[in-house]
């Protein structure tokens, strides 16, 4: 080259084969047809129907035989496992439409926290034993908001303890290890005590006990929710001691906010049905009047009025619904007939009922079809650090 009158050249072969080596991007996907498209949604609405199905039979023959092994909420986590197993045998020995059937079963967050949610905590709050709940009920907030705090803290910081000594991978915690692992504890401690009460019916447990663990249970997973949404927010924050007193001053905050204006809504659908006359029918009706019907429509409305306008205005939509079901028990539920009464309630918690089958099914069903990423030390201590969260 330099005898040539050319500049040596550097980079040939080691740059160009480099550059050659790189393999060109793999070409995009073709998009779905339209028949592709309708099958897929037959098939999305299918499965969870049947997987339904099968789950409100199996609750049923469990209660009616009383079986003592498994709960209905265990046994339709189980069933949805199953058949998220089935869909991703189905995916593994199949091409093409297989892997966007196992896509199509994602859970949204959105149908959750809008759709099913607010039904579970709002007939919550509807078939409350009142009287057995403000009875105690300065020992079940003190249990319910101030232990769930406590519980929701020692269990974090100590899985945060074993993120630093190593036995949990910090990786697998983001880039905020100590508020990933604290939002984790607010999640354990959010607890279902339907095996515990059982327990407790079997053995003919004090009343008193029985209804501080129920009490506790019902405000529980309320307060847990709106301390995760809490916590959630410091994300990119340090967490300092300060930032703690942030936390709890907001949280207390909130729930005060919500508990507000829950019972307000209560309060101004309990006049607007006692103004409305649904109580028993006016004279000289329209054929087709049906007093039920409208009242189921303006509880439901009520309850889901308070969630959203808690939500827009920054509070919690949980714990307002579920003090609006208590305040529309309390009021609303004499300015309405005697139908009303029964049909109306009893309707709340069939819904409810289905509601909370349909998100243990699909969380079942979620575990079997998500990509998991397994860290030993979060499986083997995470039992162990609930039991003593729990204890402390």
């Amino acid at each position: 080259d330099r005898a040539h009158g050319r500049a040596p050249d550097r980079d040939r072969g080691r740059g160009r084969v480099g550059m050659s080596a790189l393999p060109p991007p793999p070409p995009p996907p073709p998009p779905p047809s339209v028949a592709q498209t309708e099958a897929l949604n037959e098939y999305s609405a299918l499965v969870p129907t049947v997987m339904m199905m099968t789950c409100v039979v199996v609750s049923y023959l469990i209660q009616r035989y009383n079986v003592g092994l498994i709960q209905p909420s265990g046994a339709a986590l189980l069933i949805g496992c199953v058949t998220g197993g089935i869909a991703r045998v189905s995916e593994a020995h199949q091409a093409g439409g297989a892997a966007a059937r196992v896509e199509v079963f994602k859970f949204s967050p959105q149908a959750f926290f809008y759709g099913l949610l607010p039904i579970i905590i709002y007939s919550a709050g509807l078939n409350l034993k009142r009287r057995d709940f403000f009875a105690d009920f300065f020992t079940i907030a003190l249990f319910a908001f101030i232990g769930t705090v406590i519980s929701s803290f020692v269990f974090g910081l100590t899985t945060f303890l074993l993120v630093e000594v190593g036995v949990i991978a910090k990786s697998h915690l983001g880039s905020n290890p100590l508020l990933e692992s604290l939002l984790y504890g607010t999640l354990i401690s959010s607890t279902d005590p339907v095996a515990t009460l059982s327990v407790f019916a079997d053995v003919h447990a004090p009343p008193l006990l029985y209804n501080l663990v129920f009490g506790e249970s019902v405000l529980n997973d309320a307060v847990a929710v709106v301390l995760f949404r809490t916590l959630s927010q410091f994300y990119e924050e340090e967490f300092t001691v300060h930032t703690f007193w942030k936390v709890i001053g907001q949280f207390m905050g909130v729930s005060v906010g919500s508990i507000v204006i829950g019972t307000a809504c209560a309060l101004a659908c309990a006049l607007l049905l006692k103004k409305l006359g649904l109580a028993q029918a006016p004279p000289n009706v329209a054929a087709s009047y049906n007093g039920t019907a409208y009242t189921f429509a303006l509880l439901l409305i009520s309850g889901y009025f308070s969630y959203v306008l808690a939500e827009n205005v920054g509070m919690s939509g949980i714990m307002s619904i579920f003090f609006t079901g208590i305040g529309n028990a309390h009021y609303s539920y004499h300015n309405v007939g005697a139908e009303a009464q029964i049909a109306v309630f009893k309707s709340f918690e069939a819904a409810a009922f289905l509601s909370e089958t349909f998100v243990f099914a699909y969380l079942g069903l979620h575990v079997a079809t998500f990509d998991h990423l397994w860290d030993a030390g979060i499986i083997l201590t995470g039992i162990p650090l609930a039991m003593l969260s729990r204890a402390v």
